[in-house]
């Protein structure tokens, strides 16, 4: 298992005073800026300049928010998160202190190829204490491993509420020895940069059960997209059975999770309703063929929590949940031609594909897209950003 921390653990961190920052400026700008390389310096004033109110205002708004309430500013946080953590950590860190600074990070990921797992998590917690943001990487395309764990679907059983998707189960599982002792320090008020997390990691049977002190942290929010979203939407269940994760079931504001596919049967479903539903939001991209996955030749799956459609202008409530797909090679099949043709603007113009399409259409009603899975469509209609900015230099 890998481990990363920010900052160190014998570094400190603060909000800086208008004083400080003026005197690191300076520290920064030389006197002769004669063959000096631009882009490093502005580069290091950006990073310096990132740790502003705007950060800390930010954070104090999700502390503040209640429990179970839907928000668009939450939903471009959670996002930009769940998009950047298909990035190495420093990465993310980086471009979510743009967002939520200054703060703490810490990342975990762990790979067994015998096991089919590549899982990954980050946490975020706010300098003040109060928050955290607990997010959890996707399938990456690239890595073989990740795409077997998606195809595990063999259930497995989870606590006495049915069954979970047992590649899911799994991922989440491996991760949970770190992921319990940064939420334990968070409880108690200390860095999750400084936790014992590797070394609780390698010891068996390390107990992170509540003392019953009042938490400091007031505010926890679980986010992915796609196989991060089904192991958040997991994560979220296991604070609700596991009793050692009980003291955080009070400080859970929201679960925010981006084209997710189905993580359990009925049983399961209807119990994660009852206990988070109102607290877990799932956001469904247009045609976007993964929410409607694994299919139904796989076992029964069901949605649960409530779900939001993309519109022109962000995120809308939508009264159901996608159904589970019947056949699941026809319809990743027919996601990966729409991809295709997507790519391929000057043939879709053509006036006899344009009638191949029309009909294709009326045969299959709404046909699914690999191309709406993308992270990039979450992230652009949670923030209504104008498309390619989210590359800007940070």
């Amino acid at each position: 298992m890998d481990f990363y921390t920010y900052p160190k653990p014998n570094e400190g961190i603060g909000v800086r005073s208008s004083e400080d920052v003026l005197r690191e400026v300076k520290e920064i700008l030389p006197a002769d800026m004669s063959g000096q390389d631009p882009d490093r310096i502005v580069g290091r004033l950006r990073e310096l300049l990132c740790c502003t109110s705007s950060g800390a205002e930010l954070a104090d708004y999700l502390v503040q928010l209640a429990p179970g309430v839907y928000d668009s500013k939450v939903a471009g946080v959670l996002a930009a998160a769940s998009t950047w953590a298909y990035s190495d950590p420093d990465t993310f860190r980086r471009q979510m202190q743009v967002r939520i600074c200054p703060a703490y990070y810490a990342a975990a990921s762990f790979q067994n190829d015998a096991l089919l797992l590549n899982p990954a998590a980050y946490m975020i917690q706010s300098a003040d204490m109060r928050l955290g943001i607990l997010c959890f990487r996707g399938t990456q395309l690239t890595k073989m491993i990740d795409l077997l764990t998606d195809l595990s679907s063999k259930p497995d059983p989870f606590y006495a509420v049915g069954s979970v998707h047992g590649g899911f189960l799994r991922s989440v599982r491996a991760l949970m020895p770190p992921i319990k002792a940064w939420l334990e320090d968070a409880r108690r008020g200390h860095g999750i940069h400084a936790t014992g997390a590797e070394k609780n990691a390698r010891c068996c049977g390390t107990s992170h059960r509540g003392d019953g002190s009042e938490s400091k942290l007031k505010a926890l929010y679980i986010t992915g997209h796609s196989l991060g979203g089904a192991i958040a939407a997991i994560a979220a269940a296991l604070i609700h059975a596991d009793e050692e994760l009980g003291a955080f079931r009070e400080v859970l504001r929201g679960v925010y999770t981006f084209g997710q596919p189905m993580v359990g049967g009925k049983a399961f479903a209807r119990k994660c309703h009852t206990d988070f539903g109102a607290r877990l939001f799932r956001h469904v991209y247009h045609w976007d063929v993964v929410p409607s996955l694994p299919p139904r030749t796989m076992g029964a799956f069901e949605h649960f929590g409530q779900e939001y459609e993309a519109t022109e202008t962000g995120w809308q409530y939508r009264d159901g949940s996608v159904a589970q797909s019947r056949v699941g090679s026809l319809r990743v099949a027919l996601a990966g031609l729409s991809w295709v043709m997507d790519q391929l603007q000057g043939v879709r113009e053509q006036p006899i594909i344009r009638d191949l399409a029309l009909l294709a259409s009326r045969w299959t009603g709404n046909p699914p897209s690999l191309a709406d899975h993308s992270p990039l469509n979450y992230l652009r209609t949670s923030q209504v950003i104008r498309p390619g900015v989210e590359f800007d230099p940070r």
